[in-house]
């Protein structure tokens, strides 16, 4: 008794070892899904994007040595130089420390020079680098605001998969349902047949409602399993059996979440909040594009050593420099045309904001518009369903003694199998809608299912 009680659960325990419930599913998807790695990955990448945008902060040290040989004579030159510069980014200010020293014949020259150089047009005391700055912060939220979108749109994606494969379990279940319902009338015809109260052309039609559908069921199974293959292949993760009443839990949760809401305006969505930091990212492109091809004026402030001997004449001498410097851009094309298409991008985005604004509104409208028409619809095949069942129970009852005939029977039958398969078509339609306004609103989330 106590091997086959350890036997009995050991059995169980393996029949749901790998059974795919909800949770498992959503988990696994997430887990082995790609997609959601590279979202992940694309978003991680994003802490970087504003240091790869300004300027380098770093010390910059430069060393040079050079030497120079006449071919006519031994008077060589030796030439080493040493440089260490630096951009301080929020003021716009370089700064530059360097030392030369060249030996020729009768000649050592030995120069230390300091240079502040402060631009007071382009990087304006660092307002440019700030303006930089502000731009790539703000391309970082969009991107972020992208990234969570997108995150949304695969978590959409694999809960409709889901249903999917609920609804061609429930339409093989129900295949096989309704073969076992031919069998039995076969046999009840088949015995009835013997007592010579059906006729063989009744035996017949019964034998044909059974092949019917035997072969529904091969259409189903298919189905089936073909989706259920490839989600093996998605998750990574063979199951042996489906949780069925998780997609009923599904459809509750999404009906909840959908009834707790109000309903979504487009200044309230994540695709709106994109859209202006998108817009102002574009503006503020524009803005630096702009001051690219326009003059520079540099104020420049520094110190000049010079410890050196030109033909026995030692020179000590030590300075202060103090002067402007003016670069003008002449026929910059490529900083002009960047500008013009900085302006395009900008004028763009507007344009797509207000697509996108119309889009809401289209979606919003049709969403709501199927979702009353998805409720309804599920509503009166759930009453068709349980009408036509009573109705069997009761034709059923006729005919087996002999007040219905087996073709009444049999279209009957046949139209209650036809409303219980429209009926999960129903569910599914409805979930689909579900997902798909809550993908809208931007309240799909993974935490709030699970």
């Amino acid at each position: 008794m106590k091997l086959i009680t350890l036997s009995l659960f050991i059995f169980s325990t393996l029949r749901f070892a790998n059974r795919l419930d909800l949770e498992k599913y959503i988990k696994l998807s997430i887990k082995n899904n790609p997609a959601f790695a590279e979202v992940d990955v694309d978003k991680e990448a994003l802490d970087y994007i504003v240091d790869q945008g300004l300027p380098s902060r770093e010390f910059t040290l430069s060393l040079r040595s050079e030497n120079g040989y006449n071919a006519d004579s031994d008077d060589n030159t030796t030439s080493t130089s040493a440089a260490l510069s630096k951009s301080v980014i929020e003021s716009g200010t370089d700064f530059t420390i360097s030392h030369s020293r060249v030996t020729r014949p009768d000649t050592r020259e030995n120069v230390t020079e300091i240079r502040l150089e402060q631009s007071l047009y382009k990087k304006d005391f660092g307002q440019n680098v700030r303006l930089k700055k502000s731009s790539l912060l703000t391309q970082k939220d969009f991107k972020e605001l992208e990234s969570e979108e997108a995150r949304e749109k695969l978590f959409s994606q694999i809960l409709k998969t889901y249903l999917e494969l609920s609804k061609a379990y429930r339409d093989f279940k129900l295949a096989k349902a309704l073969e076992n319902e031919a069998i039995k009338l076969e046999k009840n015809v088949a015995s009835k047949a013997k007592q010579r109260v059906a006729t063989s052309t009744d035996l017949k039609r019964a034998k044909l409602l059974v092949l019917l559908r035997k072969e529904e069921v091969l259409e189903k199974e298919t189905t089936y399993k073909t989706l259920k293959n490839q989600i093996e292949e998605n998750l990574s993760y063979d199951f042996t059996s489906f949780v069925e009443s998780d997609s009923e839990k599904l459809i509750k949760q999404l009906t909840t979440l959908y009834r707790a809401q109000e309903q979504p305006s487009w200044a309230s969505t994540r695709s709106f909040k994109i859209a202006q930091l998108r817009d102002k990212f574009n503006a503020n492109e524009a803005t630096l594009l702009a001051r690219e091809d326009s003059p520079d004026v540099s104020f420049i402030i520094g110190y000049n050593k010079d410890d050196s001997s030109r033909f026995s004449t030692s020179i000590e001498r030590s300075e202060t420099v103090v002067g402007l410097k003016l670069e003008v851009p002449i026929g910059d094309t490529q900083a002009r045309a960047n500008y013009q298409a900085a302006k395009l991008n900008h004028l763009k985005s507007n344009i797509q904001s207000r697509k996108d604004a119309l889009e809401f509104s289209r979606q919003k409208t049709v969403l709501l518009n199927n979702l009353k028409q998805a409720q309804g619809q599920l509503s009166v095949n759930q009453s068709k369903v349980k009408l036509t069942a009573d109705i069997v129970m009761e034709e059923e009852r006729r005919f087996s003694i002999g007040r219905l005939d087996l073709d009444t029977l049999i279209e009957l039958k046949s139209d209650y199998a036809s409303y219980r398969a429209a009926l999960e078509q129903s569910k599914l339609i409805y979930g689909m809608i579900l997902i798909d306004w809550l993908e809208l609103a931007d309240n799909l989330s993974v935490e709030g299912l699970l």
